[in-house]
């Protein structure tokens, strides 16, 4: 008694330990219930919803645009009823068509339409009891006349003759739910029953012993036969088209390949449509226990219904991917019969107000002809999505790796780390349905376990924040806030950095990183910020490193620079404003060093990448201060485009562009740094370069500039200032490519005129479109105030001027500066001329030319170096 009864205490304590690891967390117990939930929702269908919205995802996306030449659809559309009268339109119209598309041989033509019923049968029934009646009366002709209209009345009979002519005629038998319509196989007559699936037994076709339970075929509540002259003449009857089932449903995903009426298994329309595009006839068609529904022996991938999930094509620029010709447009012969060769031929409505809308899983709305011939394309090129015999193990190792991940990894990790697991094992589950349907065509419904998967973190977060986060939790989510702030530090994110650091403890890492923030800030001239950065370190830390006088030093900053100073977004602002231990300015990622000079549009700084150490020129431009509104739009995007394209250009005599962009509205390029000065340093009459040297900057200037024309680019700003020369190396560079462009618009909110008028062209003057001529001629003016120290036009005045430029004419070079040879005079003569056609047609040209000029004057040099003047001695 004893020993059972410590065996029952050890049994029970056995029990409880089990119990108590299933409910030590009860994040565990909620994993696996909530697992089990989903898992009886699926097999219960209560899911079968949001499956099919995973499938409407998956084909969407599988439904590349395509263009598919073996079906044409001949549309009985609204204008071939207004054409030919209201539906069903005359059975004779019918048969011409067919006639029609007969001649040019194609593999079948299918009407997709109803053909049951006689057409004019009461018309017929009169003819017939007059011509009874009044045969005697009538005589010969009136007989004649009387037989001819009962042929023309008999569009039956004549419709009928054409489908014998023709080699493969497909009749539609759609299904109906009328008293009208026909549900036993008896009474729809050996013409159409012939076409019945054979198999063996005397229901073969209910034989669903290869597939594990589930329903049999579809079964029709009636169907609409053709009339048995139709039913005698066609090559193949089907049921269908698509539509007839529920049409209540807004999506139609699963379509059968054949349904029963009464005893009798008949193979779709669409199908029969197939097997004549495969080169088959009806007979290829059987159906076998253990094999389902065979084609040529084949079996056909489809589900124990007899069903298959079609392939949904979709059309470029949202047409139809068939070819669709109306009806009326064949009628009339208004297309080519050699359209219709070797194809399937489809005719159907597609007017709306005969035939339904059916909505597809690629969003497509469909007419039931279209919707036969996406089925028929699928079955010909085996495009079906398939659901594979080995679905459920797949199901089942989804459901047990979720159930895995929420009862023994989520609750081992912290609140950040289970959102990036949870979300990547979403992401792969979703991924792997959506790719096995657009690479395989394979649909694998995982829906259930991704909604197992979210749900579970959501209710295991939940439950988490009712109990109180762990201080393990904390930590963890103070570490991922101060890994994103540096991340958004290093991509210039101040602010959303700022904000993440707030949310970590503060420990000496996050001050440290808080500080520099601080000085980003210096750097970015945000002097208010950079305070209020340095005083939150203060409500942490009363003493630590220098923060007390950064803080007043960037106060005094802040009251006593104005706004523009402070951006540096005048003209005559600089970011350079002071010593005093202030962090050197940033602008982009470059830290600017000191100021080179001021120009027309902006201030130029030395400065440096700080990340590779390369040291550049940056000119900033305060567009803002110009242009305003759309003005200012316009010519921000011109300055980025054109700055990006000239950095392209890539000569030795035009200065490398590294980088272009905008800061705090500050526009900004970033060049490679230049020894040397500008030529506008040698204009004065008492420093004038020697004429060899002149000859040879306009050499090297030419020759940029036939590169960058050559590109499409136009500098528009061509003068002294903007080309350097280091006179060490005898190199000049030509500058501001891409910049010059602002120079293009007059459109200022001062009114200043951008550029330098004295150095423009005549066209350019008057705001016409310039071309590479107009820095020919700005190159002329450049290289005759080198020579002279002096401009070739002058006036009191900028309309003095400009008026001067355009309509004077200019003075001769050798007027200025004696000396000069012949060849200057004619050189600056024709890159000076007023109209663009009279100068040089390339800037090349104008180099080839300096070139000549440049080898004479050498030439002549050498002959005096070689022979002296020689002095005349008088004895006395």
């Amino acid at each position: 008694m004893r020993y059972g009864t410590q065996g029952n205490i050890r049994g029970f304590g056995e029990i409880r330990r089990r119990v108590a690891w299933l409910t030590a967390d009860l994040n565990k117990l909620l994993g696996l219930s909530l697992v089990a939930i989903v898992v009886l929702l699926s097999v219960s269908g209560g899911l079968q919803r949001l499956e099919w919205r995973g499938y409407d995802l998956g084909m969407a996306l599988a439904s590349d645009e395509a263009y598919i030449e073996s079906i044409v659809i001949v549309a009985v559309d609204a204008a071939s009823l207004e054409g030919l009268g209201s539906w069903p339109v005359s059975r004779r119209s019918v048969a011409e068509v067919t006639r029609i598309i007969e001649k040019a041989n194609p593999k079948s033509i299918g009407y997709a339409f109803s053909l049951s019923g006689s057409q004019n049968a009461e018309a017929l029934q009169v003819v017939d009891v007059l011509r009874r009646k009044f045969r005697n009366d009538l005589g010969k002709t009136g007989n004649a006349v009387m037989g001819q209209v009962r042929r023309s009345l008999d569009t039956d009979t004549y419709l009928a003759s054409t489908m014998r002519r023709t080699a493969a005629t497909v009749l539609s038998m759609p299904a109906v739910n009328t008293s009208g319509a026909h549900e036993d196989p008896l009474e729809l007559g050996a013409a159409v029953t012939r076409f019945g699936i054979p198999g063996p037994g005397e229901s073969p076709f209910l034989d669903t012993a290869w597939l594990t339970g589930g329903p049999g075929p579809v079964a029709v509540p009636g169907v609409s036969p053709p009339l048995a002259t139709f039913a005698e003449a066609a090559s193949a009857i089907g049921v269908g088209p698509p539509g007839w089932r529920d049409t209540s449903s807004t999506v139609t995903r699963e379509l059968p390949l054949a349904a029963s009426v009464g005893d009798v298994l008949f193979p779709s329309f669409s199908l029969q449509l197939a097997l004549r595009a495969l080169g088959l006839s009806p007979d290829a068609l059987s159906v076998e226990p253990g094999r389902g529904m065979l084609v040529d022996g084949s079996p056909v991938s489809s589900d124990r219904g007899y069903q298959i999930m079609p392939f949904f094509y979709q059309g470029r620029n949202g047409e139809s991917p068939f070819k669709v010709v109306s009806f009326l447009d064949v009628r009339k012969g208004r297309v080519s019969p050699e359209v219709f060769a070797g194809r399937t031929v489809v005719i159907g409505l597609t007017d709306g107000a005969f035939v339904p809308w059916i909505g597809t899983p690629g969003g497509q709305l469909l007419t039931p002809v279209e919707i036969v011939a996406n089925i028929v394309t699928t079955i010909v090129n085996n495009d079906q999505i398939v659901r594979p015999a080995w679905t459920p193990l797949v199901l089942l190792l989804a459901y047990f790796l979720v159930a895995a991940f929420l009862v023994m990894i989520l609750p081992r990790l912290g609140l950040a780390t289970g959102l990036l697991s949870t979300v990547f094992l979403a992401i792969v589950v979703l991924n792997t349905q959506l790719l096995l349907m657009v690479v395989n065509h394979i649909w694998i419904p995982l829906m259930a376990p991704l909604l197992a998967i979210l749900g579970g973190y959501t209710l295991m977060t939940a439950v988490r924040f009712l109990r109180g986060r762990s201080p393990a939790d904390s930590s963890e989510l103070s570490e991922a806030n101060f890994l994103l702030a540096q991340a958004l530090e290093a991509k210039g994110q101040l602010e959303d950095a700022f904000a993440r650091y707030q949310k970590c403890g503060p420990t000496d890492a996050v001050l440290d990183r808080i500080y520099h923030l601080g000085l980003d800030y210096e750097r970015k001239r945000q002097f208010g910020r950079a305070s209020e950065v340095f005083g939150y370190i203060g409500q942490h830390r009363s003493v630590y490193k220098d923060i007390l006088e950064r803080i007043a030093r960037n106060d005094r900053r802040q009251n006593s620079i104005t706004p523009a100073g402070v951006t540096g977004k005048g003209v005559g602002d600089t970011l350079i404003i002071g010593s005093d231990g202030m962090q050197k300015p940033m602008l982009g990622r470059y830290r600017i060093d000191r100021e080179l000079g001021k120009g027309e549009m902006g201030i130029v700084y030395r400065g440096h990448d700080p990340k590779i150490g390369r040291k550049v020129a940056i000119k900033t431009m305060a567009l803002s201060n110009e242009f305003d509104g759309h003005a200012l739009h316009d010519v921000q995007d011109r300055f980025l485009r054109e700055a990006s394209t000239a950095g392209r250009l890539n000569h030795p005599n035009i200065v490398t562009i590294y980088d272009v962009g905008e800061d705090r509205g500050l526009s900004y390029i970033a060049m490679d740094f230049l020894n040397g000065v500008p030529v506008s340093d040698y204009t004065k009459p008492d420093v004038l370069l020697p004429l060899q040297t002149v000859l040879k900057i306009g050499i090297q200037v030419a020759s940029a500039l036939e590169t960058a024309h050559r590109e499409n680019i136009v500098h528009r700003d061509i003068k002294p200032a903007n080309i350097i020369y280091d006179k060490k190396t005898g190199v000049a560079s030509v500058t501001d490519f891409g910049v010059a462009c602002i120079t293009d618009t007059s459109k200022t909110k001062t009114g200043v005129i951008l550029g330098t008028p004295a150095f423009m062209s005549p066209e350019q003057l008057a705001g016409r479109k310039v071309d590479g001529r107009s820095d020919i001629f700005s190159l002329g003016v450049t290289l005759f105030q080198l020579l002279t120290g002096q401009l070739p036009w002058a006036g009191d005045s900028i309309s003095t001027l400009m008026y001067r430029i355009s309509n004077e004419p200019h003075g001769d070079v050798r007027k200025f500066r004696s000396g000069l040879p012949e060849c200057v005079s004619v050189i600056m003569n024709k890159a000076l001329q007023k109209v663009p056609d009279a100068r040089y047609e390339r800037a090349g040209l104008m180099g080839s030319a300096l070139r000549r000029c440049l080898h004479g004057v050498e030439k002549g040099a050498r002959a005096v170096s070689r022979n002296p003047p020689t002095r005349e001695i008088v004895l006395g």
